[in-house]
C-alpha cells in the first residue's frame, strides 16, 4: 500500500511538473508540493528531470539520472563494464532501493554542489535555502 501511494504521489508530481495533469498551472504548481510530503525535493526534482533530463535525454554529461546510476548501463554512450551484461538481474532489486537513494542521498548532494553536468556556478535563494525547495513558494 506503501509503494502504491508513493507511486501515484510520483506520476501525479511528475505530471503535475510538466503542467500536463490539470488545465490549471497554479493547480498543478500546488500539486507539485506533494512531491515535498513524500520526500522528493521538488527544487532539485525540477533541476533532474524538467531541465536536464528531457533537455538532454540519455546524453552524457547532460542528462543527471544517465549520470547517477553507474551501476546500470542506461545508453549505449556510457562506459561500459563486464557487469553490465547481468543488469537484467540486479537492475530491478536496485530500482527498487532507488527511492531511498534518491531522497536521503541524492538530493541532499545535488543541493551542495556548484556544477551539476552542463550547469554551471548553480546559486540558491534565501528561500531555496531556508526551505529546500523553491517550489514551496508559488511561482507567480
Amino acid at each position: 500500500m506503501g509503494l502504491c501511494g508513493v507511486m501515484l504521489v510520483f506520476n501525479v508530481v511528475h505530471d503535475a511538473s510538466h503542467n500536463a495533469l490539470l488545465k490549471s498551472k497554479k493547480t498543478n504548481q500546488w500539486l507539485c508540493y506533494l512531491g515535498d510530503l513524500v520526500g522528493i525535493n521538488t527544487y532539485i526534482w525540477d533541476i533532474r528531470h524538467n531541465i536536464q533530463h528531457h533537455s538532454f535525454t540519455n546524453i552524457l554529461g547532460g542528462d543527471l539520472i544517465v549520470e547517477n546510476i553507474p551501476l546500470i548501463r542506461l545508453t549505449p554512450a556510457a562506459k561500459w563494464h563486464g557487469f553490465h551484461k547481468l543488469q537484467i538481474f540486479y537492475a530491478p532489486i536496485l530500482y527498487s532501493l532507488y527511492s531511498l537513494y534518491w531522497t536521503l542521498g541524492i538530493d541532499f548532494k545535488l543541493f551542495f554542489k556548484k556544477e551539476i553536468c552542463n550547469m554551471r556556478n548553480i546559486t540558491h535563494t534565501k528561500k531555496q535555502w531556508a526551505f529546500c525547495s523553491a517550489n514551496f513558494f508559488p511561482k507567480t
